[in-house]
């Protein structure tokens, strides 16, 4: 009763204030805020059963396998042409991936906290990495196998829907990373980057970003100048 009621007062001042595109406004946003958490409840409810059940049978390796894990700055996490099929959810800490073009790194992607991590390669047919990721700050991820995810996404409607989002949430992330590559210059995917990831800007070596962006440190160096003098 008294959650309906609230639900009910709340609507009530958003009519009175904001009107009808007011309260579908909040509707919208509650939808999606409600989508995240139930992501979030359905890892933690699968990461239950794995920790009790090994904890139980005295398997406490596997219990630490599946806890946080941490890494040091400029510590490689998957190596190019390891075959890696984890999972990593990043805690803390800064990520890239990359590989080497015409002998040089070159920066494919950044990742921050709450982002999952993983080689396709690796986790979709076994396959060795074709990239190699790079803990770029002090790091700390949630480690979670091929084996322990799928058992759970059979397991449970909950996380079969939780694998389907993983897997969409990563076309997307392709797309759009594709797209930017295509379309935009590096003047714009700096600032997509300064939009996005601005702790990878401020934390991040200028020639890891510049790797990122397919150019040099100087021409990098000229971007932000121009930027500076925009504002």
């Amino acid at each position: 009763m008294s959650a309906g009621i609230t639900v009910f007062l709340f609507n009530w001042v958003m009519m009175k204030n904001w009107g009808e595109v007011g309260v579908a406004a909040f509707t919208a946003i509650n939808y999606m805020l409600n989508l995240g958490v139930q992501m979030f409840v359905g890892l933690s409810d699968g990461i239950v059963p794995i920790l009790s059940f090994n904890y139980g049978a005295g398997h406490l390796n596997r219990v630490k396998e599946t806890l946080f894990l941490g890494f040091k700055t400029n510590e490689i996490v998957v190596h190019k042409d390891e075959v890696d099929s984890n999972v990593y959810i990043i805690t803390k800490g800064i990520w890239r991936a990359y590989h080497f073009k015409n002998g040089e790194e070159a920066t494919a992607w950044f990742a921050t906290p709450g982002e999952l991590v993983f080689s396709v390669w690796g986790y979709i047919s076994d396959e060795p990495s074709r990239l190699s990721f790079e803990s770029m700050t002090e790091s700390e991820a949630i480690c979670l196998s091929k084996e322990e995810l799928h058992r759970h996404f059979n397991s449970s409607i909950t996380m079969a829907n939780l694998g389907r989002r993983m897997l969409e949430n990563f076309i997307l992330l392709y797309e759009n990373w594709l797209m930017d590559l295509w379309k935009k210059n590096a003047f714009e995917r700096y600032l997509t980057l300064l939009d996005e990831y601005p702790e990878v800007i401020q934390q991040i070596p200028m020639k890891y970003i510049a790797s990122y962006l397919g150019v040099t440190v100087q021409s990098l160096s000229r971007i932000r100048a121009s930027l500076n003098e925009m504002k």
